[in-house]
């Protein structure tokens, strides 16, 4: 990838996300404060057991981009068609199956999990809304595919801030004129989720005019390949939701409705990161896999180590500094909650940011290899050792809601500082330590930026917006440098440099 080109997707890429915070950090203090935290942990609770109908789409759609992609790059027009008519069709022939068990949930909601009376109707619309936006989600999600064969993923990063500033105007909007609900959020991810779908199917048309839409393209054999080569990750998607994606679930069934609140606060911010994490992973994804496609094995492990520096150099900052500042941000954004609980909550939750920042591109070597089978099982014996270790201290400790976040932190830095890097370079049949020069510098980054961050919070204490917004900046331009220094390399900082030059001295 050039420069100027992965600049241009990481710098939409940041920016969108910078809009999507800065939209929850108004939104969900506001949300939570209307409707009260149990019903916020409504919300998040509907998404993981959107998590969960994934598993049964995932087969087929996890692989669909890397095989479009390769025999697009290869030529081969009218098999990407295949894959491409293939995918549509029986995405929608599974949403309108999907619709009848999803009903049948949600008419059932209060014998499926705790659900105050007071509140059941309400969180019964949320959830057929957000069902509902989910299948429609699968008939349009193969659209996307436009962007990252291209390599264009600003265009991406530009539409999904134009719909976070849409799910925006929604919510004021109906907050404003109707009695406060929760449902409001369903309605405005529906929205949403229509609008992004039109953009894609526009930027479908303009990029790639020659993939199209037709019956004599559609291949049961495909259908067969892509289930048989996706089937691993379902796998690894079961391991990652026994991992954490029940945490809410846990929280709700084994302490309290409450509870489940306390840790979907505690998990916003966490969450908004681990997405950062992966929208600038997703950045490399389109030209690690090109390189793949052409063979170029060289230039794969070097885009990809590349991939790791700058993914480090990004991730680690924010996580400092909510371990850093966390409890002062908390008593500003949700003040009268447990705000010492909160970020103790969430410090636990983002331990795994000290190897996991790194590593997460690591993750594209097995899809694009199709190497998926040894990982997948490794994940889910991950995710059951989890939960058997969650049930044992919940039954015999007082820790709650620590214990449910905690567990997955530990074993997921256990996991991906011993088998990950290793795993990934068998399968890209290169040298065992190729990957850990670059995770040991991380390491080292970010145990002082922590460090740093900590002493700069014992001793400057902050009680404002305006002190955290300016601690944010100043934690900013420190974690920038202390990585510039330890993380990236010569040519990074060199050509990093080039750049901020160049653009201060038009």
């Amino acid at each position: 990838m050039s420069n100027k080109r992965l600049i241009i997707n990481m710098a939409a890429t940041i920016f969108s996300f910078i809009v999507t915070m800065g939209i929850n950090f108004v939104l969900s203090p506001y949300i939570i404060s209307t409707v009260g935290k149990e019903a916020y942990g409504f919300v998040g609770l509907a998404n993981n057991f959107i998590s969960y109908a994934q598993l049964i789409t995932l087969a087929l759609n996890a692989m669909a981009g890397r095989f479009i992609t390769i025999k697009i790059h290869q030529g081969d027009n009218e098999g990407a068609n295949k894959y491409f008519t293939s995918v549509v069709i029986v995405n929608i022939l599974t949403a309108i199956t999907l619709l009848i068990p999803a009903i049948i949930i949600i008419v059932n909601l209060n014998q499926v999990i705790n659900v105050p009376q007071d509140i059941l109707n309400d969180v019964q619309l949320l959830w057929g809304l957000v069902f509902l936006n989910f299948l429609i989600g699968l008939v349009l999600t193969t659209f996307n595919i436009a962007t990252f064969v291209t390599n264009r993923l600003d265009l991406s990063s530009i539409r999904d801030i134009q719909s976070n500033i849409l799910r925006v105007i929604i919510l004021i909007f109906t907050f404003s004129i109707l009695r406060p609900s929760v449902w409001y959020v369903g309605l405005a991810s529906i929205l949403c989720t229509i609008f992004v779908g039109i953009y894609n199917i526009y930027y479908k048309m303009k990029l790639l005019p020659n993939l199209k839409i037709r019956m004599q393209y559609f291949d049961i054999k495909v259908i067969i390949e892509l289930l048989f080569s996706g089937i691993w990750h379902v796998v690894i998607k079961l391991g990652q939701i026994l991992s954490d994606g029940l945490d809410l679930l846990i929280s709700n069934i084994f302490i309290n409705p409450s509870a489940m609140g306390v840790l979907a606060i505690s998990k916003t911010i966490p969450t908004a990161i681990t997405s950062l994490l992966g929208t600038i992973t997703g950045v490399f994804t389109p030209q690690l896999t090109i390189h793949y496609a052409k063979g170029n094995k060289e230039l794969l492990v070097k885009e990809l180590i590349k991939s790791m520096r700058f993914t480090g150099l990004f991730t680690n900052i924010p996580l400092a500094f909510l371990f850093a500042f966390g409890l002062s941000f908390y008593s500003l954004w949700v003040p009268g909650e447990n705000v010492e609980l909160i970020h103790l909550t969430a410090s636990l939750t983002i331990a795994s940011g000290l190897i996991v920042g790194v590593i997460n591109p690591l993750f594209n070597v097995f899809t694009i290899t199709n190497n998926l089978k040894i990982h997948s099982v490794v994940i889910v014996v991950q995710g059951i050792l989890n939960i058997f270790i969650v049930y044992f201290l919940l039954k015999t400790t007082q820790l709650g809601i620590l214990a449910i976040a905690g567990v997955s932190s530990v074993t997921a830095i256990l996991l991906n500082l011993i088998y990950t890097p290793i795993y990934a370079s068998h399968c890209l049949k290169c040298s065992k330590v190729t990957f850990y020069p670059v995770i040991i510098r991380y390491m080292v980054s970010t145990t002082i930026l922590m460090i740093v961050l900590v002493l700069l919070s014992i001793n400057l204490k902050v009680y404002t917006w305006l002190g955290l917004v300016t601690m944010a900046i100043v934690s900013g331009l420190i974690g920038l440098v202390i990585n510039g220094v330890i993380l990236c390399d010569k040519k990074d900082r060199e050509y990093l440099m080039s750049l901020f030059l160049q653009r201060f001295n038009r």
